[in-house]
């Protein structure tokens, strides 16, 4: 085990305002032999010394291995200690006060020490940096072992994303107030939710994308002549953070916030435990922005789409959130290249595109959804994005012009080369604006996209007029 016991026998340590180290060191031996009945205070001639008897304890031993690798304070946390305060002496010694997070005296403070004794070692140093609360101490009694030990990685994994120049907020003790507030049948559920989220989070390869040997050194890294960002670096980073983990991140905030019915969210905690990462990433995403308005619409929704085809429509909406899927190469004239690393979809654009779609889903159907995302697959996922808020925005204006069986394929035919090209436009724009302001810009007149996914382009290849 690596509880402590209880207390072991310290005696404290000397404050000093100003004196030699002989003369502290004579202090703290006199401290040692005393009696415990005798006063703290020791009269000198020059000043007065206290000695303070008090002390805090980890409730755990630290593997320092495991803390080597886990820097709990850049995640927002902290570790919290049993404290003993040296409150005055009576006939039998000295008199303490202990205090733990929340608790005050030996019986909760005890009770609440039992339930390290259920975790293994390092959800031990885990559960420590958990702020001892009544709510914990709840939510603990209610769960089986493995639903703790699950609940307790669950936290700390969720608070694990990037976040270069700030430190990550601890919203440890919210969420589990949240949870104390549960029924034991939402509770249990919900624990198993995370559970299921951390697979799917573990489960999930982010791959970078196979880049033709011309775009690599000769340690085979990408080797690109410029390379755009539409944020800076550290705000770009952390826009995406940790992706795996961020569904985790999400989650967890979902739950402190949640506004559904525990009905409702009984039925998303179900397809979310039995989904892939990017169906989840997208269900999740869409639970959080949809208005409340819409929200028994969304579960409507949520419980036609068929969330085990790979394609779905969750999955498609989870891509505006990836790195990778919002990254472009391009090729100079001067066969020089440039790599155009574009932001996440922000909050208010996704709320506009989830509103259009409960629209749809209401007044056309899923199944004119889905002809949608069969007519438009392969697009960019930004396009993508302004595709729906184009053709969401027609169908709402002129509902007449899509009652034809062949309407979504006459509306692609008429306009989906144009969403693509603007889309592709913007990015040069920017790349050439981002040129003009370097000391050392690149001297081009055009650019030509790589198309990664399709043909490789062979250093030779004649550049497209």
């Amino acid at each position: 085990m690596n509880i402590k016991p209880q207390f072991h026998t310290n005696h404290g340590s000397v404050g000093v305002p100003s004196s030699s180290k002989e003369m502290q060191d004579a202090l703290k031996t006199l401290a040692k032999d005393r009696p415990d009945e005798e006063v703290s205070q020791f009269p000198d001639v020059n000043s007065e010394f206290t000695i303070d008897f008090s002390y805090t304890e980890s409730p755990v031993s630290y593997d320092r291995d495991f803390m080597r690798n886990f820097e709990f304070r850049m995640l927002g946390m902290k570790s919290y200690g049993i404290h003993r305060e040296h409150i005055g002496t009576d006939e039998n010694g000295r008199i303490y006060k202990d205090t733990y997070g929340d608790f005050e005296g030996r019986e909760k403070i005890d009770e609440f020490l039992a339930i390290f004794d259920r975790l293994n070692e390092e959800q031990q140093i885990k559960f420590a940096h958990f702020k001892p609360t009544e709510s914990l101490l709840d939510v603990a009694n209610r769960l089986t072992d493995e639903e703790l030990g699950q609940l307790t990685d669950f936290i700390v994994q969720s608070l694990s994303v990037n976040s270069f120049g700030q430190r990550g907020e601890d919203y440890s003790e919210k969420l589990i107030d949240k949870l104390s507030s549960m029924s034991d049948d939402l509770l249990k559920d919900t624990v198993k939710t995370m559970s299921s989220l951390m697979e799917q989070a573990e489960n999930k390869v982010f791959s970078d994308p196979a880049l033709p040997a011309y775009l690599l050194d000769e340690d085979g890294r990408a080797d690109m002549d410029l390379t755009v960002r539409e944020a800076d670096l550290f705000d770009q980073f952390n826009a995406y953070g940790d992706m795996n983990n961020q569904l985790l991140n999400d989650y967890a905030k979902f739950i402190i916030d949640n506004k559904f019915s525990d009905g409702d969210l009984l039925d998303l905690n179900t397809h979310l435990a039995n989904s892939d990462f990017d169906t989840s990433r997208g269900m999740l995403d869409m639970a959080t922005l949809v208005k409340a308005n819409d929200r028994t619409t969304f579960i409507e929704m949520l419980n036609e789409v068929d969330t085990r085809e790979p394609n779905n429509l969750f999955a498609r909406l989870s891509k505006l959130n990836y790195e990778n899927e919002n990254t472009e190469y391009f090729r100079t004239d001067n066969r020089e290249y440039v790599k155009f690393k574009g932001a996440p979809a922000d909050d208010n654009e996704k709320s506009r595109l989830y509103n259009q779609l409960i629209k749809a889903y209401e007044n056309q159907g899923l199944g004119w959804m889905n002809d949608v995302m069969e007519q438009s697959e392969g697009m960019p996922v930004r396009a993508e994005l302004n595709m729906w808020l184009s053709i969401l925005e027609d169908v709402e204006e002129n509902p007449d012009a899509f009652k034809r069986s062949d309407s979504v394929e006459t509306w692609m035919e008429r306009n989906l080369t144009e969403i693509v090209n603007d889309y592709y436009q913007g990015i040069k724009e920017k790349v050439f604006a981002h040129n003009e302001e370097l000391d050392n810009f690149l001297n081009m007149s055009m650019l030509e996209r790589i198309e990664l996914d399709t043909i490789e382009l062979d250093e030779q290849t004649p550049l497209a007029e």
